[in-house]
């Protein structure tokens, strides 16, 4: 690092950091999909309704519906993941194994 007076100082010297994104679980990507679609379902009820024409409820219901089953079902996945590796003394989860 230099400093004021051109003094570099062997102690300071930084070194540049990379960044290296981790990948998503496929069970976190299919949450999010499913996120996606429960949301434009429901945004095309409403529009559908302040248009005017008649909204398919069931259709609605049945998306949130299974969206919240997803959620509980990845909730539910990612406890026992856990609760299983803290009983054998595994501290960390490598979350990249079999998405290759």
């Amino acid at each position: 690092m230099q400093t004021r007076y051109k003094i570099r100082s062997p102690t300071c010297e930084r070194k540049p950091r990379t960044v290296t994104r981790r990948r998503w679980p496929y069970s976190k990507v299919v949450l999010a999909a499913l996120l996606l679609v429960t949301v434009a379902g429901d945004a095309a009820s409403y529009v559908l309704a302040w248009r005017g024409y008649e909204t398919a409820e069931g259709v609605t219901v049945s998306l949130n519906t299974v969206f919240g089953a997803a959620v509980v079902g990845y909730l539910l996945k990612s406890l026992g993941e856990h609760a299983s590796l803290n009983a054998h003394g595994i501290r960390e989860i490598d979350e990249t194994d079999g998405d290759e």
